[in-house]
């Protein structure tokens, strides 16, 4: 106990016990080291931010952002399945492996369909875009000397169709347009055939960009109930609508739009960021605490196709005339593929039959 300073004998009751002396750092034992926590001790982080009105279901929908959302291997990684052995990605470029080859003359249906690099959390979003950079510098492998080719190849394919059609007694009329995107075109929004979802419609042999005919026979058959064309009529040559329950087919074909030959098809990376991914997945209603989700795809941004409708026609009842307005109208007035409201898919279109 310690003495006042007055003389006066010290308090037992309030009177504080001598501390004994700190030890030096350098005589405290050293301290064991902090293990580093993995991601799958730690786990994904939870957002606390909680709507008032969200039900104890609406985690579910909510993204987790911390590092337990993060892909545990994020490093050079070969593609899933067996073109593993081929084909890897180091974040940036999708490589061969030795003794392979990868580049222009690549064929861009099994890279863009076949190919896919996956994490953790599915698929890879730097092995897409490595996949979607590959498309853009290398034209989805277009060659120009193909190209010229597979033009030839369509020429010699109608002229036997007309051919055909008029040794049987039926005069065959073919009429050929050439469309040319006016800003940026997309006609595969959707399409699961492949794993990334890229966003473009590629031709089932040679892996080029294309308008499928369908597509423009649709377009067509809007363009037309538009401007009040008897329906009867439409369907008598285009065929039914789908799901119409009639099974017959149109008086006129309309081919494929396939590239002209004259130069490749151009093609950008694009992107969408749809910010209530949830509530267009059907899973939760739409709320602002929904996390953005951006998405790369695929859009044609110069080039030209070729458009052949083949079918009968006569000097009172030409069938092909009528689809090739009908057909022009659309590709002008109301676009086509997607996002036609955001000024995709309009195109300016040249009649070469009339040359």
């Amino acid at each position: 106990m310690t003495t006042d300073p007055s003389g006066a004998p010290p308090n037992p009751a309030t009177a504080m016990p001598a501390q004994a002396p700190r030890p030096s750092p350098a005589a405290m034992p050293p301290r064991a080291p902090r293990p580093i926590p993995t991601p799958a001790d730690v786990g994904p982080r939870r957002d606390v931010r909680r709507p008032a009105d969200a039900g104890s279901s609406h985690r579910a929908d909510l993204p987790s952002p911390g590092r337990g959302n993060r892909p545990l291997v994020d490093q050079p990684g070969p593609a899933a399945g067996p073109l593993g052995r081929v084909l890897f990605c180091d974040r940036r470029v999708v490589k061969p492996r030795a003794g392979y080859q990868f580049g222009q003359d690549s064929n861009a249906l099994v890279v863009m369909r076949q190919v896919a690099f996956c994490d953790q959390n599915g698929i890879w979003k730097h092995g897409k875009q490595a996949l979607l950079a590959w498309a853009r510098d290398h034209q989805l492998g277009q060659d120009p000397k193909r190209l010229a080719e597979v033009a030839a190849r369509r020429d010699a394919a109608v002229a036997a169709r007309v051919a055909s059609g008029r040794r049987r007694g039926v005069n065959v009329i073919h009429r050929r347009l050439t469309v040319t995107p006016e800003w940026r075109l997309v006609t595969g929004i959707g399409d699961r055939a492949n794993p990334n979802e890229i966003g473009i419609a590629l031709h089932g042999t040679y892996g080029w960009p294309m308008i499928p005919g369908s597509t423009l026979k649709g377009a067509s058959r809007a363009w037309a109930g538009m401007r009040g064309v008897d329906a009867g009529l439409v369907d008598r040559i285009l065929g039914p609508p789908p799901r119409s329950g009639a099974h017959h087919t149109g008086t006129v074909d309309v081919l494929d739009a396939l590239p002209t030959g004259a130069a490749p098809i151009r093609v950008v990376i694009d992107g969408v960021t749809p910010h209530v991914q949830p509530y267009y997945s059907g899973k939760a209603a739409p709320g602002e605490w929904h996390n953005p989700v951006p998405s790369a795809f695929l859009a044609v941004c110069r080039g030209s196709f070729t458009v052949d409708l083949i079918g009968p026609g006569d000097d009172v009842d030409n069938d092909v005339e009528e689809v090739a307005a009908w057909c022009s109208g659309a590709c002008e007035d109301l676009g086509i593929g997607a996002k036609t409201g955001a000024g995709y898919g309009y195109l300016d279109v040249h009649d070469l039959t009339q040359e």
